[in-house]
């Protein structure tokens, strides 16, 4: 009976053996492997969490008024029609464009206006969109010149997550670290907004700032997006710049989208004064 029995689990065995075979030999093995070890990668950990959290903590920040105003020390425009606003579409293609070659350039992008142009608006309604069409859209970071106090910029990242989610002091910073070690790819691990840099701060503090995020430590994982004043970064941070870049000028409301801000208030351009039209161009 025990001879039997033995020779009974050497066959069982065999046929294990023989179906793990032709599991290894199935052309997606290797992809599929790689997955779920990448699952269980510490650079994984408390990742796939943020992302998912991280969607409704931006929304419900943006549809609030006074959430928005005390992130961004600006009233915005809401999303859910609260308060009115226009899709700057220039802006959107320029986003659009860069982000689908960052893969391949690992560039920043800059929003260049003058004061009450919308950059900031324009940034934040093209995530927004973005969030509502791509699954894999990676969270955003929102770093305000109100809170550019870091001494590094993985502080300056740490501390933005800190302020979404606020977790106990600090907790984000090994975390962070963590997950800068993953494998590089073609889609950032995240995007970071630094709105305002013109505003607080000297350049020289921008500047090392700016080479730190183009070590290769975050430049392989983290996009950055930039808003600033036109003159500010043609003359503080003129070339040779710390890092490469690609830069978008937004300007005033062009016809089409005075058309869309006149329509929202019932009204047309024969009903405005001519000398008001300059003003109405004027997002803010």
């Amino acid at each position: 009976a025990t001879l039997a029995h033995v020779s009974s689990m050497q066959s069982e065995l065999a046929a294990i053996a023989e179906a793990m075979e032709a599991i290894r030999r199935t052309p997606s093995f290797s992809h599929r492997l790689g997955q779920i070890q990448a699952a269980f990668s510490d650079w994984q950990i408390g990742y796939s969490h943020y992302v998912e959290t991280h969607k409704d903590w931006l929304v419900n920040c943006l549809r609030v008024g006074s959430e928005a105003l005390a992130l961004f020390h600006q009233a915005l425009p809401s999303p859910d029609g609260i308060r009115p606003c226009v899709s700057r579409s220039g802006a959107a293609e320029a986003l659009t464009d860069w982000y689908r070659t960052w893969g391949a350039n690992r560039d920043a992008f800059v929003m260049l206006g003058e004061e009450g142009e919308g950059k900031t608006w324009a940034v934040l309604s093209w995530i927004l969109d973005r969030m509502q069409v791509d699954g894999t859209f990676p969270p955003v970071l929102l770093a305000t010149s109100h809170y550019a106090n870091s001494d590094d910029a993985e502080t300056l990242i740490a501390s933005a997550i800190d302020r979404q989610l606020h977790p106990p002091r600090g907790e984000f910073r090994g975390r962070l670290r963590r997950w800068l070690a993953r494998p590089p790819s073609d889609h950032p691990l995240m995007i970071l907004v630094l709105d305002g840099i013109n505003e607080r701060q000297g350049a020289g503090w921008w500047r090392e700032r700016l080479e730190e995020l183009a070590g290769a430590r975050l430049k392989e994982h983290v996009a950055i997006i930039i808003t600033c004043r036109t003159a500010y970064w043609d003359t503080r941070l003129a070339d040779p710049r710390p890092l490469r870049t690609r830069s978008h000028p937004l300007g005033p409301f062009t016809e089409l989208e005075l058309d869309q801000v006149l329509a929202q208030h019932g009204l047309r351009h024969s009903s405005v004064p001519g000398e008001l039209l300059p003003v109405i161009r004027k997002p803010r």
